[in-house]
């Protein structure tokens, strides 16, 4: 497993917790902690960790209305909270993070998702994402289809 790989594990773990208390911040600083010094992490990309988490927290509210356009026929919160934290997280790389190619994106979702869900929800996440990537990465997305 890649250090950025296991960093997106725990970026998902942390960003469920947060959800789930309620996007409490003093749970987001506990969970990060509680991350960080999971020993069978412990090569993780750190620095991975805290830009995703610094970006992603503010962004929540512009990545769940993205989010929203695309969910057809369901609301934000209809999505399971594990499902909407793989989501946020690769809708923030689709947005934020251009240096990572969206099938990297898309693939490393996928992954977590079997990883932390079942197949509908797979199938759920795959369909989602590539049609923000199609309208976030147009030129990108054309070029590899």
């Amino acid at each position: 497993m890649s250090n950025r790989h296991q960093a997106r594990q725990s970026i998902i773990e942390i960003l469920y917790a947060w959800d789930s208390s309620q996007q409490d911040p003093i749970t987001l600083k506990a969970q990060l902690q509680d991350r960080l010094a999971l020993e069978e992490r412990k090569d993780q990309d750190k620095d991975f960790i805290h830009k995703a988490l610094e970006a992603i927290v503010p962004m929540v509210v512009k990545i769940d209305e993205a989010l929203s356009k695309v969910v057809r026929g369901r609301s934000i919160r209809s999505i399971g909270k594990v499902e909407l934290s793989v989501l946020r997280l690769a809708s923030w790389e689709l947005m934020q993070r251009s240096d990572i190619p969206y099938r990297v994106v898309i693939n490393e979702a996928l992954e977590l998702t079997n990883m932390y869900a079942d197949i509908p929800a797979r199938n759920f996440i795959n369909g989602v994402l590539d049609q923000l990537a199609s309208s976030m990465r147009s030129g990108e997305y054309k070029a590899k289809k």
